[in-house]
């Protein structure tokens, strides 16, 4: 959902759509840094090359399997197809809400039908994507940030694991009609599948919150997922699995934490400048952190304790930022530099 905001919002602000430099601006943005992720990867691990070369062309999920050491590559599958499916949406301007119907029949036809896993996972990652591009549409909120309610949300967002009653009553709607598309039941195919459903609402209204989006009942859709969740949380306890596992605890806490944040009328904080410092490196992150996670894990050193997990964790975070922070704001807009220059003298010569 965030993806297809972002896109919208750079999109929006062209004059004209250029099929040619929105191709250009994109595989500019993913590719470098996703070659070294893969190279990285490979490396230091052994990986079926068969994997490795569909995954260089984006065709994990698709005709490969995802190379088994860098798990995180397989949305950036999901990502180009979602760039590529948008093109005729952007260059002719079809009107996105007829689009987000069309799509919404799309889903209940692969409901209906099955042998589709596939085209679910694309159907439905799409059907977020394009209401992210959706919510560059609506006028934006003139009133201040409540700084207090953005944190709720991002607390909100770590109980959902385990306490997310929408998902719930999404997975208790497909067991009912025997479609339980889990991952375990469609291997890697349906990554993206009908569960995910479940987790819509929050993530539109997180992203309408961070980007002060005025969508008409945002209010009541918080009000909602509160209310699912604090009934989760409670249906758990009446029924004593809350007690028979420790799983629930870390969750309770930050619904607790919450909550409080979200009730509390006066500011605790005035600013997340520095959440905003990471979302800059966010994608070198994401795709950098898991190889990364394996390659320390190799040091005999750094296994066999809690103490020596925690070590691991510091040494990992403790390369993974400064590294993320050299892709994305000294090496990747040095590539972009050139990429326009060249760009620009071959646009000269003709």
């Amino acid at each position: 959902m965030l993806s297809g905001y972002v896109i919208g919002l750079s999109t929006n602000t062209l004059s004209g759509f250029s099929i040619k430099e929105y191709g250009v601006k994109r595989l500019v943005r993913l590719y470098p840094i996703y070659i070294l992720a893969i190279v990285l990867t490979v490396i230091f691990f052994s990986e079926n090359w068969h994997s490795v070369l569909g995954t260089l062309f984006f065709c994990q999920l698709l005709f490969t399997n995802n190379i088994g050491h860098n798990g995180p590559l397989w949305s950036l599958n999901h990502e180009v197809v979602y760039y590529l499916l948008a093109i005729p949406i952007l260059r002719f301007k079809i009107n996105i809400k007829l689009i987000l119907a069309l799509l919404i029949i799309l889903i209940f036809v692969c409901f209906r039908l099955d042998h589709l896993a596939i085209i679910e996972g694309y159907v439905t990652g799409f059907f977020f994507w394009c209401t992210g591009l959706a919510l560059t549409k609506l006028p934006k909120e003139d009133k201040p940030i409540n700084y207090n309610a953005l944190l709720s949300l991002l607390f909100l967002l770590l109980t959902y694991e385990y306490l997310n009653g929408a998902g719930d009553i999404v997975n208790a709607m497909l067991a009912r009609f025997d479609k339980a598309t889990s991952i375990s039941k469609h291997n890697m195919d349906t990554v993206v599948n009908f569960s995910d459903l479940g987790s819509y609402v929050i993530c539109l209204v997180t992203l309408c919150s961070f980007a002060s989006v005025r969508l008409k009942g945002l209010k009541f859709m918080t009000y909602a997922l509160y209310a699912l969740s604090w009934f989760t949380l409670t249906y758990f306890i009446y029924k004593g699995s809350y007690f028979h596992s420790n799983i629930f605890y870390v969750p309770s806490f930050f619904l607790v934490v919450s909550t409080f944040l979200f009730f509390y009328k006066k500011p605790i904080i005035t600013s997340l400048s520095r959440l905003s410092f990471i979302g800059t490196m966010s994608y070198a992150l994401y795709v950098m952190h898991m190889p990364i996670l394996y390659i320390v894990g190799l040091i005999p050193q750094f296994r066999g304790s809690d103490t020596s997990y925690l070590v691991r964790v510091l040494v990992c975070v403790a390369i993974i930022f400064p590294l993320s922070y050299w892709l994305e704001r000294m090496i990747q807009p040095k590539i972009k530099k050139w990429v326009d220059s060249k760009r620009k003298s071959s646009l000269a010569k003709v």
